[in-house]
């Protein structure tokens, strides 16, 4: 796989412990990404959408703030260990300071608006 122009970035091993856990997460991440993502963001992958993975750049950005991305459960599951992945080409990336300040009111207006998609 050639991974030029993909924007790297590093699965985070253990997002799913209590003390990382974003209630209602799916629908805050739709909220603030204007849209129901549906596919995988991984470079060359098809699969659907189905886990918000929880991300770090693996570029020379000076930040060491978390991100989510759209990926399938595969690719969410395989990269969770701090395995370099690459992005599609324009693929969409979210900060998760940004997502925790979306309220549970503006998720559930977005689980409704997308949920019949």
């Amino acid at each position: 796989m050639n991974n030029n122009n993909s924007t790297i970035v590093f699965g985070i091993k253990g997002t799913s412990q209590p003390r990382y856990t974003i209630d209602n997460l799916k629908w805050k991440f739709v909220h603030l990404y204007g849209s129901l993502p549906t596919n995988c963001a991984v470079k060359e992958c098809g699969g659907a959408y189905e886990a918000t993975a929880h991300v770090k750049f693996g570029d020379k950005r000076k930040t060491n703030e978390w991100s989510l991305v759209p990926m399938c459960s595969s690719h969410n599951n395989r990269y969770n260990n701090g395995v370099r992945v690459p992005l599609r080409k324009n693929a969409k990336t979210l900060l998760v300071s940004e997502v925790r300040k979306v309220t549970d009111e503006q998720a559930n207006q977005a689980e409704e608006k997308y949920s019949q998609e």
